[in-house]
């Protein structure tokens, strides 16, 4: 049976990988179909996303990981005239350590500022940008129902939209930041009271998870969002962050391996509920 996914299909996939020796294939190679091969199956075995009138809410461990993972997503709510709230949690200031010459406060200052510059080819205005700025790879999280500032802060944005659908990091998403991001995020949306859907979304995952951990997702019945009318604003928010050049000659949002953002700039997004 053929699952067609934005002009290809899961079998030419799955094809790829009886022709190529991926066993002789380069690092990279082999790291880019996976990640190829898992979105292509999360879309065959998705659901299309339903419409939702209500506002919503993104939340980044770093400048970037919000055009990444829901550039098309924030782009067809802003073009839907939904309210929209992006919360930095960090401003990946640890992007450059020991890379060069650039000092962390500089290199959060230029990721901020990409940020408000992405957020505005998404049609987003800075006045739905939040950052908390808390220490990049040292996102806290909290025991039990136990708010701290951190998550009383991101459960106060989530509360002030409303009604609203929030979408975080996945919990195996496999970078420290990226999993303690979600935890805060069950955390607040469980405290802030407002009526919220919570999603989830995969970056570095879609890359560094394991076969049987990959697997388990197709089973929890991912949702699938068709982005081709805004992947062009989605591609520009995205040449935002990556055109910006440190003196090092490496974007500010650091040096990230080859194909991984082009990956990204796909006509289809998926996202996972609770697990």
């Amino acid at each position: 049976m053929r699952a067609a996914i934005a002009g290809q299909s899961l079998d030419c996939c799955v094809l790829l990988v009886d022709i190529v020796p991926v066993a002789n294939a380069g690092k990279t190679f082999r790291r880019v179909l996976k990640a190829r091969l898992l979105r292509a199956a999360l879309g065959a075995f998705g659901r299309p996303m339903p419409a939702d009138t209500r506002g919503l809410v993104v939340i980044a461990p770093h400048p970037d990981d919000e055009v990444l993972a829901c550039g098309g997503l924030l782009a067809l709510a802003a073009k839907a005239g939904r309210a929209v709230a992006i919360v930095y949690l960090t401003s990946g200031e640890s992007s450059h350590a020991d890379c060069c010459d650039v000092g962390p406060s500089q290199v959060a200052r230029e990721r901020e500022q990409l940020a408000i510059s992405a957020a505005g080819e998404l049609g987003i205005g800075g006045a739905s940008l939040h950052f908390l700025r808390l220490a990049d790879g040292a996102i806290p999280t909290q025991g039990g129902e136990a708010l701290g500032p951190a998550d009383a802060s991101v459960a106060a944005i989530i509360a002030s939209v409303g009604p609203c659908e929030v979408y975080c990091p996945h919990p195996l998403d496999c970078r420290e930041d990226h999993v303690n991001a979600s935890l805060l995020t069950q955390a607040a949306t469980r405290q802030c009271g407002a009526d919220c859907t919570l999603r989830f979304y995969l970056t570095w995952g879609y890359f560094k998870l394991p076969l049987l951990a990959a697997v388990r997702l197709l089973r929890a019945r991912p949702w699938s969002l068709d982005i081709g009318g805004v992947l062009g604003a989605k591609k520009a928010a995205m040449d935002r962050y990556c055109r910006q050049l440190a003196p090092c000659g490496q974007p500010y949002v650091g040096k990230l391996p080859p194909g991984f953002v082009e990956f990204f700039i796909s006509g289809r997004e998926c996202f996972l509920d609770r697990p």
